[in-house]
């Protein structure tokens, strides 16, 4: 495998036409370096990273194409390779969604996730001792959420989209009439099963398993599948940059600050690391994203 030491942008942005659809088709070429000989035009897709359904890095509305084409740029030296992309405001493969026969079905259910309670839903404080201090074991709460399966019909079983199981969805959409903002939506399973009509001609149903999740962090905003916790910890960052170990008044001597002793229980700490009785919550986000928008789903639920 080789990797990607130098990127190219020719004619950066430039060129692009419409049809009578609407539909904006975006052409680009670029010349990627690698750092080792690629001699195979697949592998040298592969490394470069380019895939079906890529969002633009300057436009959310333009995916990638996948008919991606490359080539040795200079053929003395195959590090070089020279790649034409084309990126539309369609789907990144043909859909069947024009043809007259196209229904999308779309049904809703529900599924559950366990979830570390650290706030209490009323007063939005964190769950902490009198002491000041979390508990020893977090609670754990079931949270129910829907899911949905939605079938559409397509001419390619778009096998591509099976890497992108478990990611979620990198801008807000709306799906079956349910507003997704950013990282809400989860691609659970895609199904793709062909079908035969009464003529013999060949399409198919793609199932769509999407997970829906609107948790809303201390702020109020709807972060979804990004994880959300408490600060706290045994340790905290000293004054020379160190790790120190946080010590906490000794019941027994609970004036006399030099008999201090560890921490049995993590304490909070600070955005700079340091013991705090402010709560500090931090964000992360554990699974990739991709934009949704290139699977086609429906924005309605009630599917004419």
């Amino acid at each position: 495998m080789a990797n990607v030491s130098n990127t190219k942008w020719l004619k950066d942005g430039l060129g692009g036409s419409q049809d009578d659809k609407g539909v904006i088709t975006h052409s680009e070429s670029v010349i990627i370096v690698f750092d080792d000989f690629v001699t195979d035009m697949v592998q040298a897709i592969s490394d470069s990273g380019f895939r079906g359904g890529q969002v633009h890095r300057s436009n959310d509305f333009l995916l990638l194409q996948s008919n991606i084409t490359a080539s040795v740029h200079e053929d003395d030296n195959a590090k070089v390779w020279l790649f034409e992309l084309e990126y539309s405001t369609r789907g990144f493969n043909e859909s069947a969604q024009d043809d007259e026969t196209y229904r999308p079905s779309v049904d809703i259910g529900r599924w559950s996730y366990p979830r570390t309670v650290t706030r209490d839903k009323i007063t939005d404080k964190p769950i902490l001792l009198p002491t000041g201090e979390p508990y020893e074991s977090a609670f754990i709460e079931q949270i129910s959420a829907p899911i949905l399966s939605i079938t559409i019909k397509e001419y390619s079983a778009n096998v591509d989209r099976i890497a992108m199981i478990g990611s979620v969805n990198n801008t807000q959409i709306k799906i079956a009439g349910i507003i997704c903002p950013k990282y809400c939506a989860m691609l659970d399973d895609y199904i793709p099963k062909p079908h035969y009509d009464e003529e013999g001609y060949l399409t198919f149903e793609n199932t769509f398993k999407i997970k829906l999740k609107f948790f809303k962090n201390k702020s109020g905003d709807e972060i979804g599948f990004k994880l959300e916790s408490l600060a706290a910890s045994f340790n905290e960052i000293g004054d020379d940059g160190e790790l120190d170990a946080i010590m906490v008044k000794n019941p027994e001597y609970p004036t006399d600050r030099k008999k201090d002793i560890l921490a049995a229980t993590p304490q909070m700490v600070g955005a700079d690391g340091k013991k705090t009785t402010t709560p500090y919550y931090q964000e992360w986000m554990p699974f990739d994203s991709v934009s949704f928008s290139q699977f086609g789903l429906p924005s309605s639920y009630t599917v004419s």
